[in-house]
């Protein structure tokens, strides 16, 4: 059975307008790259796999420009677009992240608690959509339900 969830969360600083900037050209170019390469990769490392990894896209979220000039949130949607776009044509998931509030960013770019608690939650959820044989939910006594291949962390200590 295929296990590989991959989560591709890129485009907060490929957005920039300083050096770290990439034009959305070349960022769709890239992505289409990664994808393809992720899917050769595990084929090859993994050919008994009847079916390509589940790769959930995932755009950037919304930017203060006022604490960072060089990003704005209008960049940020055209980059999520982007990644709108190729979810449509090659049947990806994606998490849409840049109605995000401001006011869940640490500093005007990273994600605070907030922010990340909600990327979890819609991580999970996709997941369980997606893969329901791979659910992220925990049993009754806190333990995950995905068989794991090393023992659980919790029955290592005290």
């Amino acid at each position: 059975s295929n296990r590989y969830i991959i989560t591709l969360f890129l485009g907060a600083n490929d957005q920039s307008s300083d050096s770290q900037g990439v034009p959305p050209s070349e960022y769709e170019a890239n992505i289409l790259s990664i994808i393809s390469n992720l899917r050769s990769q595990i084929k090859s490392f993994h050919p008994h796999l009847e079916t390509p990894p589940t790769i959930i896209l995932i755009t950037p979220g919304p930017v203060d420009s006022t604490k960072w000039p060089t990003r704005s949130t209008s960049k940020s949607l055209q980059y999520a677009s982007i990644l709108s776009s190729i979810s449509s044509t090659h049947n990806l998931p994606l998490i849409t992240l840049t109605s995000l509030p401001l006011t869940s960013l640490s500093d005007g770019l990273h994600f605070g608690p907030s922010a990340n608690e909600y990327l979890f939650s819609k991580i999970q959820s996709t997941i369980r959509n997606l893969r329901p044989d791979l659910s992220p939910d925990d049993d009754d006594e806190g333990r995950p339900t995905v068989k794991m291949h090393m023992p659980y962390w919790g029955s290592l200590v005290g």
